[in-house]
């Protein structure tokens, strides 16, 4: 399975939260570890973290971007958690050969 052009390796890895486990280009795992960052302690952001982005070659309007796209996760996430929606559970319906997501689709 590809997820947005990625490997499901990389993806899973991402989800186990083992990046240093799969072969990635270092600006990659730099910014995806300061998405972490934002998506679990961003009261630790600091402006290091912004420096080691970079120095990473990503420019502010990329770092911006990233920091955007967080942000409408979380809000997403808390707006389904407070309305109780269900988990789609599109992961576990991969494991069992079952999954349609909808960002992946095939418009046959």
């Amino acid at each position: 399975m590809q997820l947005q052009g990625e490997e499901s390796g990389i993806v899973r890895a991402a989800m186990e939260k083992d990046l240093d486990s799969v072969k990635l280009d270092d600006s990659i795992l730099v910014l995806l570890k300061f998405v972490r960052l934002l998506t679990l302690e961003s009261h630790k952001n600091s402006p290091d973290e912004i420096q080691k982005l970079r120095d990473a070659g990503w420019v502010d309007a990329q770092i911006a971007e990233a920091v955007l796209v967080v942000g409408m996760f979380s809000m997403f996430n808390r707006v389904a958690d407070a309305f109780g929606l269900p988990d789609p559970g599109y992961f576990e319906k991969e494991k069992t050969g079952n999954a349609i997501v909808p960002a992946t689709r095939s418009s046959e």
